[in-house]
């Protein structure tokens, strides 16, 4: 379905859309390399801090599923505005948190508002460039988008020193405000350009979207592709501060390699996707995950921080192969119900990302090995999803994604 043509007033600022996704990733990614200083600060245990990571996750995983039919039930518009107010709560929250449990909570707030933007700029994107367009200008979105989780671990960690741990929330208290102020100004409602028809939302329609095996299938192979990060983000900081015993600023530093690698494959997704098609980039993007993986294990003895952060530059490479057109994909079954094609895919994504964290913040006691063990088994799984949403029988008449024409 091609649904009607996207008339251009109606689309807006391609950089709005990228603050609109940047700002849920920037506010996970800020405080990681401040996870050991704030156990200490709350006197508690890192694996009661590493939940404010897997809290932003989960509440993340859980809104998601929401927040995508409600969009194609009542506008992309409203929903998106409500998002960043309950962002706006939650960064509150975490400013003036008097403990671990209440960081706990707010962090979780703002994962919700968060989740507003993220899911909600992909679908505004598909409505206004439509299925053909889609995937590669979401590869760009995500490219431009990802400067702002590069830079968000160092800034975590040379604020915190310089201003405490709390003015990080206040300012993105902040800029939840200007974003809102700016979606207010400048966002138009979009949702009717989704398809012929705005189709209403309910569980039984729905169903029809459930029965899909090639939409679980994309949903599988993006949630353990970000399985591969949700892992490694879940037990570098432990392996760089403790294990390795450099401050968390080392962190920081080199997570620009990832960041770089992420954009890097977000920019060959912009660049190929309308070209070669959807499902061969994201099998070239498990093939290179595979590559990663393999440099993994070799270095995983290497004693400096580029042993862990080298291969994983390669990971994030094939992350953003994978991404943006396992999402395009993901959305183009049913266009009808694209929001809810993102949102529950993205659910998916995030719920599989929070379970492989925890299972690695349990694990991690002196060594890389349960982070890299973890980070295998996700890139096997992600492979199977990409092969069952390719099987022959993977849906009744659903469009596959080859060689645009």
């Amino acid at each position: 379905m091609s649904g009607p043509a996207r008339p251009s007033e109606l689309r807006p600022a391609l950089v709005l859309l990228i603050a609109i996704t940047a700002i849920g990733p920037f506010a996970m990614n800020v405080s990681v390399p401040l996870m050991p200083g704030l156990a200490k600060d709350f006197g508690t245990s890192y694996a009661v801090i590493q939940l404010t990571l897997t809290a932003y996750l989960v509440a993340t995983a859980v809104s998601t599923p929401i927040l995508g039919p409600l969009s194609d039930q009542h506008g992309r518009r409203p929903v998106l505005l409500a998002g960043i107010f309950i962002f706006m709560v939650g960064s509150l929250v975490c400013a003036s948190a008097p403990t671990a449990e209440v960081l706990i909570a707010g962090r979780a707030l703002q994962a919700v508002g968060g989740a507003s933007g993220w899911v909600l700029a992909r679908t505004v994107i598909y409505d206004v460039y439509g299925p053909r367009r889609a995937a590669s200008l979401i590869g760009y979105v995500t490219m431009a988008m990802v400067l702002a989780p590069m830079v968000a671990p160092a800034i975590g960690g040379y604020v915190e020193p310089w201003a405490g741990w709390r003015a990080i929330f206040w300012a993105l208290f902040a800029a939840g405000g200007a974003l809102g102020a700016w979606c207010v100004v400048s966002l138009r409602e979009t949702r009717h350009l989704s398809g012929d028809v705005v189709a209403t939302v309910n569980l039984t329609t729905l169903q029809a979207l459930f029965r899909l095996p090639a939409f679980w299938g994309y949903s599988i192979n993006l949630g353990f592709a970000s399985g591969m990060f949700f892992s490694f983000i879940a037990g570098a900081p432990f392996v760089v501060v403790e294990v390795m015993g450099l401050p968390a600023a080392s962190y920081g530093h080199y997570f620009i390699l990832i960041s770089c690698g992420y954009m890097f494959g977000n920019f060959l997704s912009g660049r190929f996707s309308e070209r070669v098609g959807s499902d061969r980039m994201i099998v070239a993007g498990c093939m290179v995950a595979f590559v990663g993986l393999a440099m993994l294990w070799l270095f995983r003895d290497f004693e400096r921080p580029v042993g862990i952060f080298l291969p994983m530059a390669m990971i994030a490479i094939s992350n953003g192969m994978t991404l943006p057109n396992g999402t395009a994909s993901a959305m183009s079954l049913r266009p009808e119900f694209a929001g809810s094609a993102s949102g529950i895919a993205g659910s998916i994504q995030l719920t599989i990302g929070a379970f492989m964290s925890v299972i690695v913040g349990a694990l991690m006691v002196n060594s890389a090995d349960p982070m890299i063990l973890a980070m295998t088994a996700s890139g096997l799984l992600s492979a199977l999803g990409i092969m069952i949403a390719l099987h022959p029988r993977k849906s009744g008449g659903a469009p596959r994604k080859r060689r645009a024409t």
